[in-house]
């Protein structure tokens, strides 16, 4: 089972040329064999040499023919392997990166520790751990160039366009050119308008010329393969025949269903049987009309239209939705000369969903077989609905600032009615401070002027009266060596209407501007007027 955990890693390694690091033989005739010798005895060795990246030959050279042989360690060959693998592929896990750094420079450092390559590996070892440092934080290498997490989360439709198109290049540098043609054919459905779209059709142009001549060849060799098969038969008994017959004839209904089954989900590039004509002629068929539709389109129109599209999205990510709707609406608008793919698995999109050119205005379907259907829409149409999900946000958060507004106000008018509604006397009892100081010193102050009457009147014996004849008269003048002592003496004091029979009486008035500043006192503390300040 842990074979198959790092599949990646393990095609790299297979894949790996080693064109370096490798045994020579240098023959008299001064002529020099670049490889790996693979068998040796004392006459003659066998030597395998790399012609290219697939293909190898091995050739037997005499011991007599041979000057001299230079066979390299094994240090040189484990290097040029490592070595082979600078720069890393695209789209590696963190898991690939650990198990590329396990089996590559750290094996390599813990087999050959005074190898003169030492240096050399701890420098990919130490850019290995800083590139999977990067895919641990969740970046991830796409062609050369680090795609950042927040660029996935906020851009994945343009992200995922890109991972397409990488794909498709790959397959078309392999010569699997069906399947190359149905990676560009989803991102045409899901991803025009994209970033990545533009360089698809680029290279959706050249793919399809060659991929043309391939089928031209197979079917001009068809009748020929036809009878060379006929002949085999001929050449086998009635076993044998009956026996390649029925191979034959499963491989065949293996093929139709296999057609049926992509046929059910929608997929316009069919796999391709190349002993069946009617299968290459409808292959040669649809590649001539789709060669024909991309002929027309221009690369660059369609970059220009792509990043008014990307400015809407990054609009609609900052929240400007009224800027981002009218952007999306000078995309739409954008002639790109791309005519609607013939066959291609789409339906109407979203009502009042402006239409350009390339058909980005409508959502692509693909069925799911056996489970009824399954909707993709494209980028365009997901732009739409990121922008309407944009503005429900946008009007939500202004919905609950006003409700957080109107809570604010609500409770400060229901404070103030409280304030307003409750008992002075008991307010005046819970007051702290200035506004309590002034009513409790005129209490104070009446308890103490009555008190200070009635021992006056207790050391006199008598209720001291004011003569109506002492207005009238002049007083008179003490001697002055007795004038401090006799001035407080005969100095006035108030007294009472009943004891005069005339004027106010003073405890009544003192009663009177004690009532009047309790309800100065209260009608501040309701009108929030001489508060206590708030800390800062």
């Amino acid at each position: 089972m842990k074979r198959f955990v790092y599949p990646l890693v393990a095609a790299i390694w297979a894949l790996t040329v080693l064109p370096g690091y490798s045994d020579i033989v240098k023959l008299n005739t001064g002529e020099e064999l670049d490889g790996k010798i693979t068998y040796e005895s004392s006459d003659f060795i066998k030597i395998e040499i790399q012609l290219n990246a697939g293909i190898k030959d091995t050739k037997t050279v005499l011991r007599k023919d041979i000057a001299e042989i230079q066979k390299s360690t094994p240090d040189d060959l484990e290097f040029e392997r490592i070595q082979s693998h600078i720069p890393t592929p695209s789209l590696m896990s963190s898991s690939d990166y650990e198990e590329m750094i396990r089996t590559g420079p750290e094996a390599f450092l813990k087999a050959y520790p005074d190898s003169p390559h030492k240096d050399e590996v701890e420098k990919i070892l130490k850019q290995l751990q800083e590139e999977k440092a990067l895919r641990d934080a969740g970046q991830v290498k796409l062609e050369d160039q680090w795609i950042s997490k927040d660029y996935q989360q906020n851009f994945k439709a343009n992200y995922q366009a890109r991972v397409l198109k990488y794909r498709m290049n790959q397959l078309a540098n392999k010569r699997d050119f069906t399947s190359a043609m149905r990676e560009f054919e989803r991102i045409e459905e899901q991803y025009t308008g994209t970033e990545a779209y533009p360089e698809a059709v680029k290279l959706a142009q050249m793919i399809l010329p060659v991929y043309g001549k391939t089928i031209q060849r197979n079917l001009a060799d068809l009748e020929y393969k036809e009878s060379e098969y006929q002949k085999g038969l001929e050449t086998l008994n009635e076993l044998q025949r009956a026996d390649t017959e029925a191979a034959y004839q499963r491989e065949q209904e293996q093929y139709k269903a296999r057609v049926e089954a992509e046929k059910a989900e929608g997929i316009k590039w069919m796999t391709v049987n190349v002993r069946s004509r009617d299968s290459l002629e409808s292959v040669s068929s649809l590649i001539e009309s789709e060669n024909e539709r991309l002929a027309s389109a221009d690369p660059g129109l369609l970059a220009e239209q792509a990043k008014v599209f990307m400015t809407a999205e990054e609009m609609i990510n900052k929240g400007q939705t009224a800027e981002a709707e009218a952007k999306l609406k000078e995309a739409l608008a954008m002639p790109t000369s791309v005519s609607a793919s013939p066959g291609a698995r789409s339906s109407s999109g979203p009502q009042n969903r402006p239409q350009s050119r390339t058909g980005t205005g409508s959502s692509a379907k693909r069925s799911s077989s056996g489970k009824g259907s399954s909707s993709k829409e494209n980028y365009v149409a997901s732009l739409y609905d990121k922008l309407k999900a944009k503005k429900a946000e946008v009007a939500e958060a202004a919905k609950k600032a006003k409700e957080a507004e109107d809570s604010k106000t609500e409770e400060l008018m229901t404070a103030l009615q409280g304030s307003a509604a409750k008992d002075p006397a008991e307010e005046e009892k819970k007051e702290e401070g200035a506004g309590e100081a002034p009513a409790t010193s005129l209490a104070a102050a009446m308890a103490a002027s009555k008190a200070s009457d009635d021992e006056k009147k207790k050391e006199t014996g008598k209720p001291e009266k004011k003569s109506t004849s002492s207005a009238k008269k002049p007083a008179k003048p003490a001697p002055a060596s007795d004038e401090a002592d006799e001035e407080e003496e005969e100095q006035p004091r108030p007294t009472s209407a009943s004891s005069s029979g005339g004027g106010f009486n003073l405890q009544y008035v003192i009663w009177g501007l004690a009532a009047v500043l309790i309800i100065v006192t209260v009608g501040a503390k309701v009108l929030g007027i001489g508060g206590k300040k708030e800390d800062a």
